[in-house]
């Protein structure tokens, strides 16, 4: 599997983290009771649409997170069709990025499988910035224990030296790795996203320094597995901070198990599903859920 391959840094990447925390941290007038009742759960539908890179070609590689009308992870096939089940109705808004700082948010606009997002290329860096002398190619490696993939896990990187500027973005290969160039000399701050999970503070694996070309990291995560459960359901999972976060939606495999993305650890969660509700911390490295009652018993 090719590395991926970064670029320059772009001021528009200011996008990606403020805005996405800005909306899935907002407060919800919800009754905090009615958190805890059972939810009425509806089938999914398919929500999709096409992206280009800046060169009107499908933008292979893109990674997309859905904002609304629900938080959502989104695939981007070989053809640049971005796809995403969601139960919620109404306009599409999202954060897409691409290889070289290729920065897209889109929204509201209305689902339109026939239409194409075009990304743009980043301007220039700033002058500080391409004054400083760019080092070597940089790689960074990650594993997580318990060990879960890391494929498609989003790191974004910032240059101590200069922190307010646009960072850098990648995601990991297949063996939790990735290549960086054109990255000034000096100590990199960065964080990791689980695979298909919002880059917002509450999904963040961990956070990194480090000045050497390059360097290895294990992170503590815990796997969540649900087991016995309604294969093809549908469930919820909210993270339960000061404030609640919504984070995507999960379907049931038919085997009717269902593995989480690595979580981090010492968090509160709730995944709600059609016939249960259920809470729990990242205390330990697995933390397995089985239903009281089979599906298929």
């Amino acid at each position: 599997m090719n590395f991926v391959k970064l670029s320059r840094a772009s001021g528009l990447f200011w996008w990606l983290l403020p805005l996405a925390v800005l909306v899935y941290l907002l407060p919800r007038d919800t009754d905090p009771a009615a958190g805890a009742e059972r939810p009425t759960m509806t089938p999914p539908r398919v929500v999709q649409f096409s992206l280009l890179d800046a060169q009107g070609k499908a933008a292979v590689g893109a990674g997309a997170v859905l904002l609304q009308p629900e938080v959502a992870g989104m695939v981007v096939d070989d053809s640049g069709l971005a796809s995403a089940f969601v139960l919620n109705h109404g306009p599409l808004e999202f954060v897409a990025w691409l290889d070289g700082h290729q920065l897209l948010r889109v929204g509201p606009v209305v689902p339109d499988s026939t239409r194409a997002f075009s990304f743009t290329l980043s301007p220039e860096l700033p002058d500080q910035i391409a004054a400083l002398d760019i080092g070597e190619p940089r790689k960074f490696s990650f594993t997580c224990r318990p060990e879960q993939t890391l494929e498609n896990a989003l790191l974004v990187i910032h240059l101590r030296e200069l922190p307010d500027a646009a960072p850098w973005v990648a995601t990991l290969d297949a063996q939790g790795t990735c290549h960086l160039k054109g990255i000034p000399s000096g100590e990199l701050i960065g964080s990791i996203y689980a695979p298909g999970m919002p880059p917002v503070e509450v999904c963040a694996m961990g956070h990194f320094s480090s000045a050497a070309t390059q360097a290895r990291f294990e992170l503590e995560t815990t796997q969540v597995i649900l087991q016995d459960y309604a294969p093809g359901s549908i469930w919820a999972l909210t993270h339960l901070g000061e404030k609640e976060t919504q984070l995507p939606q999960f379907q049931v495999q038919e085997s009717g198990a269902l593995t989480l993305p690595p979580l981090p650890r010492n968090q509160r969660f709730r995944i709600a599903g059609p016939d249960s509700v259920e809470e729990f911390e990242t205390t330990a490295g697995v933390y397995r859920i089985r239903c009281s009652v089979p599906a298929n018993k």
